[in-house]
């Protein structure tokens, strides 16, 4: 994929390839395929400037969300990764696009955050700092859905983020029995690097790759229906530079003669 476009190889394997989810689970394989998970994150990794800059503004400090990684996860195998405690952030698609969608950000990387936001040392994760931590991810995810919304052509909305501090057992997945987990590493300026894990439901993140694939097949045929056209236009030229050698050349100017033969060279390169 390159320059916001998809390649006609990632076209052709996602509305050709693609599997339902019930078959996929059927055969062993992930629910999401190679080239999907490929084609999302490209479209997540343009999002990753104003992400790291609207938490550098608001912490004061120099923050950098790295290359995130996009997999499949069942929510069982999951839970058993998580730390017991952990602050969570749901912030769901509600206009435009529909689902769960959250973060989650584990208890030391939250209370640095929250402390920079706050300009205090060490901040207690109270409901100032939770309201924090609130505005920060509120701010990268709605860089999230302009990226999105662009893509598939519509306004993106999202709701109001809504933080909490929640044991590993009251995490909310988004539904259905996989979701997608995207992990992005996360350096501030003099602190420890930390992670931040981004959920989305698997059925949003499908509508996402196949509309995009979609706009993509409208743009290659625009395309190739605009080199058609040039092409006949020229075969037309070339074909009355025949006609013309063919009776002798009577009647046509030398600059004529010229202008067919280029036409006709043009055709067999």
């Amino acid at each position: 994929m390159s320059e916001g476009y998809l390649s006609q190889d990632e076209i052709d394997a996602l509305l050709q390839g693609t599997e339902s989810i019930g078959e996929s689970q059927a055969g062993g394989a992930s629910p999401l395929s190679d080239t999907e998970k490929n084609v999302f994150k490209s479209l997540i990794q343009e999002t990753l400037e104003s992400q790291s800059s609207n938490l550098s503004m608001l912490t004061g400090k120099s923050v950098i969300l790295g290359a995130p990684s996009v997999e499949v996860h069942a929510k069982q195998q999951f839970v058993a990764a998580l730390p017991n405690e952990m602050i969570e952030i749901k912030v769901d698609f509600t206009e435009g696009l529909v689902g769960d969608h959250s973060y989650i950000v584990n208890t030391e990387l939250a209370t640095t955050l929250a402390s920079f936001i706050m300009g205090q040392d060490k901040v207690d994760l109270n409901e100032a700092a939770l309201s924090g931590l609130a505005e920060a991810i509120s701010n990268i995810s709605g860089a999230t859905a302009t990226t999105i919304g662009n893509h598939l052509g519509r306004t993106v909305m999202i709701s109001p983020a809504d933080c909490n501090r929640i044991m590993k057992n009251k995490v909310r997945f988004p539904k259905g029995d996989h979701f997608v987990k995207v992990e992005y590493p996360l350096s501030i300026e003099g602190e420890k690097p930390g992670t931040l894990i981004e959920m989305f439901a698997l059925s949003t993140v499908k509508e996402i790759v196949t509309q995009s694939a979609g706009d993509g097949v409208a743009k290659t045929k625009v395309k190739a229906g605009a080199r058609s056209g040039k092409r006949e236009t020229k075969m037309s030229k070339a074909d009355d530079f025949m006609q013309s050698v063919g009776q002798g050349s009577q009647g046509a100017s030398d600059q004529d003669l010229m202008s067919g033969l280029g036409n006709l060279l043009s055709l067999i390169h």
